[in-house]
């Protein structure tokens, strides 16, 4: 008798199930059974270190790969086998929706069959229900008592320090004998990596730059700009323990505001100052784009004076010619000027500011700092003020008879109002936090030092383009007269300067 066509589906939820030989298990089990039913399995589909409870099928790529392979017209697949339910998922309904029912629609001759029972597998038979409710159950309820040991550790009820649950070890650190972080030998690579992000250094360079210099990653693997990105948004290296911080069901990041913070409970890989420096050039070269490796270093800050309009960047390099033409032009009366002209004026007169002690000093910007912080404040009582007339408006409608719109239109902009002015608040308590940071200490006096001591003639475009769009607010070309005006910021903190500048 000619075999049939099949394909197999195996998961395990983590690495450590290797070792109880999960995977080579319902492997044997899946040949057995395809054997009896008279078919031969084409291919075993591995589903490896992946959770079937927090995350959906769709999410899965082995899922993926399983509804690809059994929908591909040249493939000629006829079954698919697999161990049990709960390898399929812990979700009770996804695999149903996503993966089973789109085959069977398109392919209703494919069968599906379980190690674990006779006969052709069908998820809407009471059998499969309830063992997918079992399996569900059974993840719910894991997680729970895990939450509840995990909530135990944080909040200790004779009042001690809260202890880290068992998760992994950041990159960086070291776990002691009682389970405290300490740096260890690669806490240099992640302080450099936050000195890189902080002069202007992509993620992806970074990763690339580890990369050619052999230095090992978290994973063993090759860096990449989403390894540099997570070590950057980690706390862990501030010496706080975050935790309850990823969304598991969307696999996203929360919001610092939304997960618990633990506040200085272990050594700080990296300074405060240094955290600030790198999140603000992160967000820096947001506003004024991501190429940060431009020769045209003032891209977005060079004004004409005539028309105040932006000047473009533009390369005017003949085909096969050997010298470069770069230039700044504008778009409406044509006037341009080289990037060398434009760049020598800019960073002669920058050279000479340093010189005089740019931005004033430190103890000046504190100053400002301080009455940034009184201007804030003050935009929060207003805040304030409108959140408690939101929820003064929100009791009175849902007591009023004569109210014209419906209850669910009312709630609808109540609730757009009521998250709207909570992301305000957090947005303006996120920049009090920042100048507390920074006022601490000698962290401010830290950030000067470093400036001061800077050779700009060694920089690198990155480095001395985050440098320009740090202390320069605009540069003004006046092409009749041949000369400059240059606005500098009050404070390289842009982020800040420019939440003043909208709230004002």
């Amino acid at each position: 008798m000619k075999l049939k066509k099949a394909v197999g589906i195996i998961r395990r939820s983590d690495i450590k199930q290797k070792e109880n030989l999960s995977f080579e298990t319902q492997e044997s089990e899946i040949h057995s059974r395809a054997k009896k039913e008279g078919y031969y399995i084409d291919g075993i589909i591995k589903d490896d270190a992946n959770s079937a409870y927090h995350k959906v099928v769709t999410k899965r790529d082995a899922m993926n790969d399983l509804l690809l392979k059994v929908l591909d017209e040249h493939l000629n697949i006829e079954a698919v086998f697999f161990y049990d339910e709960s390898r399929l998922t812990r979700q009770f309904y996804d695999f149903t929706l996503d993966i089973y029912r789109k085959i069977k629609e398109k392919k209703p001759f494919v069968k599906f069959f379980s190690t674990s029972q006779q006969g052709e597998w069908n998820p809407y038979e009471i059998t499969s229900v309830i063992k997918f409710a079992n399996a569900a159950q059974e993840s719910v309820q894991k997680a729970r008592r895990a939450k509840d040991a995990q909530n135990t550790l944080l909040h200790p009820v004779d009042g001690s320090n809260p202890k880290r649950p068992g998760s992994k070890t950041p990159y960086g650190y070291s776990k002691g004998y009682d389970d405290t972080l300490t740096p260890d030998d690669f806490s240099p690579i992640v302080v450099l990596i936050f000195h890189l992000t902080a002069w202007g250094h992509s993620q992806e360079k970074i990763a690339n730059f580890l990369n050619a210099v052999g230095i090992p990653s978290p994973s063993k693997k090759q860096w990449s700009g989403n390894t540099i990105d997570y070590i950057l948004n980690n706390k862990h290296y501030l010496g706080h323990l975050p935790w309850n911080i990823n969304s598991s069901r969307i696999s996203r990041q929360k919001k610092s505001e939304e997960y618990t913070l633990f506040f200085n409970q272990h050594k700080a890989i990296i300074p405060v100052s240094l955290w600030h420096l790198a999140h603000h050039t992160i967000e820096l070269h947001k506003t004024f784009g991501k190429n940060n490796n431009s020769q045209f270093v003032l891209r977005d800050i060079v004004f004409c004076h005539k028309c105040q309009g932006k000047l473009s960047a533009r390369d005017n390099t003949p085909a096969k010619s050997k010298k470069k033409y770069l230039i700044y032009r504008c778009p409406n009366c044509k006037n341009k000027i080289s990037i060398e002209a434009l760049h020598n004026s800019v960073l002669n007169e920058l050279c000479s500011k340093f010189s005089m002690q740019l931005f004033s000093g430190d103890e000046q910007v504190k100053e400002l700092i301080k009455k940034r912080r009184k201007v804030i404040i003050s935009h929060l009582k207003k805040l304030q003020l409108q959140s408690d007339q939101i929820y003064l408006n929100e009791r009175l409608l849902i007591n009023s008879e004569s109210c014209d719109y419906p209850l669910q239109e009312i709630d609808f902009i109540l609730a757009v109002a009521k998250e709207t002015i909570k992301s305000k608040i957090q947005e303006a308590n996120n920049f009090i936090e920042m100048i507390d940071s920074l006022l601490e200490d000698d962290n401010l006096q830290m950030i000067f030092k470093n400036l001061k001591h800077i050779n700009i003639a060694k920089l690198q475009n990155a480095e001395l383009r985050t440098l320009l769009l740090s202390m320069l607010k605009t540069v003004q070309i006046d092409f009749e007269s041949s000369s400059l005006n240059i606005k500098y910021r009050l404070s390289p903190f842009t982020q800040l300067e420019n939440f003043i500048e909208k709230i004002s």
